[in-house]
């Protein structure tokens, strides 16, 4: 059983949620003590000093949305890589599905909206319908399906960076970042593209989810040192 007499607990669910949230660690604890009303994680430990003790329900909860889904997003959509999940919704009375897998895909009668898990990458919007009851045609419906689309694609790149090491989403100090996939290609503070060529920054590389953020290269293509260069 956990003991809620100690703030290990708290400690834990703030290192998740830093991970998923690709945020830095002691902000993490401040979104916890904000859970519990407290302005930051130090008036949380004063008053801890003092006698109170969190709600173990609470801690429960946040323990669960740590683990489940990103906690900035309003949607409750199940993430499951390589194993799409779907819901079914409706915008101003039009029908529509969204689906997560390795990228979003929303649609509807005569249109559709994909979203990569890159953030550079700009979403991608499919008429297949020309005629005038088409909502898709309509600026606000858009608006209002990208919304979506967009809190959807954020919980899948949160459920990616929770699998990642820490290293790979918050670069040290010295701004050297950790290859998410390929651990063996070390600490750097630069990164390649073997596509296009271009040079990213380890915090660049960490803030679009590994993908070239010139040309939107998955993170396979990313390398430390550009081998193919020596001659």
């Amino acid at each position: 059983m956990t003991n809620y007499n100690d703030l290990n607990s708290l400690k834990t669910i703030a290192k998740r949620l830093a991970r998923r949230q690709r945020i830095a660690h002691h902000d993490a604890l401040d979104v916890i003590a904000h859970a519990f009303e407290f302005p930051h994680w130090r008036a949380l430990t004063v008053a801890r000093e003092t006698g109170w003790r969190p709600d173990p329900a609470k801690v429960d909860t946040l323990a669960i949305e740590s683990n489940a889904r990103n906690t900035n997003t309003r949607s409750r959509l199940t993430i499951g890589l390589g194993f799409a999940t779907q819901k079914h919704g409706s915008i101003d009375g039009h029908d529509y599905t969204i689906e997560i897998d390795f990228e979003v895909l929303m649609g509807g009668q005569g249109w559709a909206i994909c979203v990569e898990q890159a953030p550079s990458e700009k979403p991608l919007i499919e008429i297949y319908d020309d005629s005038r009851h088409n909502p898709v045609l309509d600026p606000a419906f858009v608006s209002k399906a990208l919304t979506i689309a967009y809190e959807a694609a954020e919980m899948l790149r949160a459920r990616i960076a929770a699998d990642w090491p820490r290293r790979s989403t918050k670069p040290d100090k010295e701004g050297r970042a950790l290859h998410p996939l390929f651990r063996e290609r070390g600490l750097s503070r630069e990164w390649h593209c073997l596509h296009c060529d271009a040079v990213s920054t380890g915090s660049q590389m960490a803030a679009n989810m590994w993908h070239c953020p010139k040309c939107s290269a998955t993170p396979i293509d990313i390398l430390a040192e550009p081998f193919w260069k020596a001659a």
